[in-house]
């Protein structure tokens, strides 16, 4: 039986019933015993023994049999006889049925057809405060809503519109502790699904979670920071940490020139610093960035590797999510996955170089999502855009695939290619064959900027076709559609 609980204060009516010769009092008030279940209510509420219509303490219980003409007309437990009868008429004018649970609808309403209570445990839905008359409510029709609200739920502390919430846009506390995000419109705590939506600027996209606010490290290779170099600042983290990587752009935009590597179950984002533009080169033949071993995973959002001497970005065995980031002009390629690599890349511009493969993946899976992928020409080997090999599993969809080479594009058996474009045609729904590759199609395809011409605007229109959960803009910022099955441009760019 749901536990009751007594209010400090009663709001008391009374009255004069006279029934023949006997004077017999009542009262208007929903915690009175004669408006529950009589007796039986007083024994459950631990108050007495009996209901009595002649007394006011204790809402009407009281531990001694009362005479006859102040008895309840109730049954009494473990009594068979002397009860005055087991339904009733209760003395406020109203039927109780004696079967029911103290607190309960059937227990009693108020004469406005309110929901009887004793304690807030007793209401629920729209009314979820037991007010002072006794009658649950909205939070809003007693003296300290937000109070109220926090007694009832703590998880919902907040009363708006009536209704007990989690948060407003002006107070996240209880999201916050949560590490989500307080949706504004519902008042409800829920997942992240961008990086710029946290407080800590970086968001565990898969688990939809945002990285503690409090573990976050700046790094300015000119020395205005936590940490000169990017290896410095991850490795103040602890092996399997969470930690947010800010990195600051240096002066004269110049490259932070060290290969970054990732490891040791760390989960760890790499973010720009706000209005910043940062970028790394990797050196010494290591790709710009290793993300390695099982359970270690890097969020990369909003930046640019470009120019080593090495792969961009090198997965072996760990998880890497790159999203809005440029991974072009590395000597050894764009992206490799490889050993069981889990890699997503979203509204990214990815390029290999001469002879170089710009997303290779080795027995592993990944995911590109309104992405431009582009192979440079061919001098010695055959570059593709997509090319995979061992038990892999990619899945393309409103991209953008060419390459400067006559070879095809995407060398991938077991890739799925939906609503993209590319040089030939593709395997899949709502793919289209653009013809062979335009450089003027795109700004400055040498230089690695894949963004649309007026051109390539033209040729590329209304290929893709934007779904619920795509990304709601472009590598720039621009916005997309927003509305499910709309066509929409291919690629991370919108011209």
């Amino acid at each position: 039986m749901r536990g009751i609980k007594m209010k400090t204060t009663t709001w008391i009516s009374l009255g004069l019933a006279i029934g023949g010769t006997i004077g017999a009092c009542y009262r208007h008030d929903p915690t009175y015993c004669g408006n529950l279940n009589g007796h039986e209510s007083c024994r459950y509420l631990g108050l007495g023994q009996y209901c009595s219509l002649c007394d006011f303490e204790k809402d009407g219980c009281v531990d001694s049999r009362p005479s006859d003409e102040c008895l309840a007309p109730f049954e009494i437990p473990m009594e068979t006889e002397g009860s005055t009868g087991s339904s009733g008429s209760n003395t406020a004018g109203q039927t109780v049925s004696s079967g029911a649970e103290p607190g309960s609808e059937s227990s009693g309403s108020s004469s406005s057809g309110e929901l009887a209570c004793m304690s807030s445990e007793d209401c629920s839905g729209d009314t979820p405060i037991c007010g002072p008359k006794g009658e649950c409510v909205r939070c809003d029709a007693v003296g300290d809503p937000d109070g109220a609200c926090t007694e009832v739920d703590w998880r919902a502390p907040l009363c708006v519109d009536g209704r007990c919430v989690a948060c407003t846009a002006e107070d996240t506390t209880i999201c916050d502790g949560q590490l989500r995000i307080c949706e504004p419109v519902s008042n409800t705590c829920v997942d992240c699904t961008e990086h710029t939506q946290c407080g800590a600027g970086a968001c565990r996209l898969d688990e939809g979670l945002c990285f503690p606010p409090d573990q976050v490290v700046h790094v300015d290779g000119d020395g205005e920071q936590d940490y000169m170099t990017v290896n410095e600042a991850i490795a103040s983290f602890n092996d399997g940490a969470l930690g947010v990587v800010v990195l600051h752009e240096r002066v004269g935009l110049a490259p932070y020139t060290e290969p970054v590597f990732v490891g040791s179950s760390k989960i760890l984002a790499l973010i720009p610093a706000p209005g910043e533009a940062p970028s790394i080169l990797g050196t010494g033949g290591s790709a710009g960035i290793t993300v390695q071993d099982a359970g270690s995973t890097l969020y990369l959002d909003d930046l640019r590797v470009a120019g080593g001497d090495g792969s961009g970005i090198s997965c072996n065995g760990a998880r890497a999510d790159l999203r809005r980031s440029r991974i072009v002009q590395n000597a050894s390629g764009g992206v490799l996955a490889q050993a069981s690599c889990e890699l997503s890349i979203e509204n990214s511009f990815i390029g290999g170089t001469i002879d170089n493969d710009a997303l290779y993946v080795q027995s592993s899976t990944a995911s590109v999502l309104y992405s431009t992928v582009a192979a440079s020409a061919r001098i010695a080997a055959s570059p593709a855009a997509v090319r995979c090999d061992g038990a892999s599993t990619v899945d393309v969809r409103n991209a953008i695939l060419v390459g400067a080479s006559d070879e095809p594009e995407v060398q991938c058996a077991g890739a799925s290619v939906t609503n993209s474009a590319s040089e030939a045609d593709q395997s899949g729904s709502g793919n289209t064959a653009v013809g062979a590759l335009d450089v003027t199609w795109f700004e400055d395809f040498v230089a690695g900027d894949f963004s649309l011409s007026s051109v390539g605007g033209t040729v590329f229109e209304g290929i893709a076709q934007w779904e619920i959960e795509d990304p709601p803009t472009d590598i720039d910022g621009d916005a997309r559609p927003m509305v499910d099955g709309t066509a929409d441009y291919p690629g991370a760019d919108l011209p």
